[in-house]
């Protein structure tokens, strides 16, 4: 028979314990004093709201005007992530990879690893064509049969991305290659933000030759998205804090209003 030496095996656990609670707890503590500062992505391209400054070599818009103003009020130090593809700023958002993205659409899709805060501006989604090629648009349906294309990682809320999957969409990653195959006749239609669009054709020559239908396909609030992954909590509970006491007492209104007057 063999005999088993209780004592000693009582030992081994209560050593093996001591030496694994601490090593967990050191684990967690560095984490947390590692996160000083909030790491920040969004859209480089979004004018108005979330754009790079080449000239300038910093990011500008509502957006960065808004995260300075609460950043700053708050003593929160943060990093931009410059030049990241959307998909990928969607990406490192669900990983925790990132904290906050700028300027974003709601989704049910993205809610699952993003905290969404009330909206700071409003857009308007519209339907580009070629000229001389506009159609009759009332509703989503007069999009079937025809081939459109749209933002690689676009969400426009979650009726319209469900009506999406019954269309022929192709999404493209970055405005460029949109409006190039729209203005080479390769598809009937692109959507895209008003503000961004308007911007993109001016600057680009292309007012004879690409038009927006009339009635826009949707208004979709702007938000700020807060990773529900990110490793960053306790700086990001202090920014939506501010950001909504801004939002409750009118003070966000406010700001929004003076920033565009002044633009």
């Amino acid at each position: 028979m063999e005999f088993i030496d209780l004592k000693a095996n009582l030992r081994s656990i209560l050593t093996a314990l001591v030496i694994f609670i601490p090593i967990e707890l050191v684990a967690q503590e560095y984490t947390v004093a590692e996160c000083k500062q909030l790491k920040i992505a969004g859209p480089d391209e979004w004018n108005q709201n979330s754009y790079f400054d080449a000239k300038n070599q910093r990011h500008q818009g509502l957006a960065y005007a808004l995260l300075d103003k609460v950043s700053e009020s708050q003593q929160i130090p943060y990093e931009v992530l410059p030049n990241l593809p959307w998909k990928r700023v969607l990406k490192y958002a669900e990983d925790g990879e990132i904290d906050i993205i700028v300027a974003v659409y709601q989704s049910l899709e993205r809610e699952r690893y993003i905290q969404f805060s009330e909206p700071f501006i409003t857009n308007d989604v519209k339907i580009y064509v070629q000229k001389g090629k506009e159609f009759d648009y009332k509703n989503f349906k007069d999009l079937r049969g025809k081939k459109g294309l749209w933002a690689a990682g676009a969400s426009y809320g979650d009726e319209f991305d469900t009506f999406a999957q019954k269309l022929d969409l192709i999404g493209k990653a970055n405005i460029n290659d949109l409006f190039l195959y729209l203005a080479r006749g390769t598809v009937d239609y692109a959507i895209q933000n008003s503000t961004r669009a308007t911007s993109y054709i001016n600057e680009n020559g292309l007012n004879d030759k690409i038009v927006a239908l009339p009635k826009s396909l949707l208004t979709v609030p702007v938000r700020f998205g807060y990773s529900r992954n990110s490793r960053c909590g306790a700086l990001i509970e202090k920014f939506k804090s501010k950001y909504q006491h801004m939002f409750e007492t009118g003070e966000l209104a406010e700001f929004q209003t003076n920033y565009v007057e002044t633009q």
